[in-house]
């Protein structure tokens, strides 16, 4: 079973993507069962957005990463907020 730690960069990686490039992989995603099913999906869109060139590929990877730090919800801020932790 798929927890929030496990999969938490992917999934902000796969929201980030269908956002650009106006798809979504949503229903693909939820038949996955573990965190290389989703790298390899973000390795698949990657791949043919930027036609195998391994320098874009490079770049895009490090920048989905950058957005994802500022769109990424720490877990304790998360617990906290829905009110877990008294």
């Amino acid at each position: 079973m798929l927890h929030y730690d496990m999969i938490r960069y992917e999934i902000m990686y796969l929201k980030t993507l269908n956002r650009i490039f106006n798809t979504d992989h949503s229903l693909l995603c939820s038949t996955y069962e573990t965190p290389d099913d989703f790298r390899r999906l973000i390795s698949q869109i990657l791949e043919r957005h930027f036609h195998g060139v391994q320098d874009r590929i490079k770049i895009a990877r490090k920048t989905l990463k950058e957005w994802a730090d500022l769109q990424l919800i720490d877990k304790d801020y998360f617990d906290c907020f829905k009110g877990r932790y008294t």
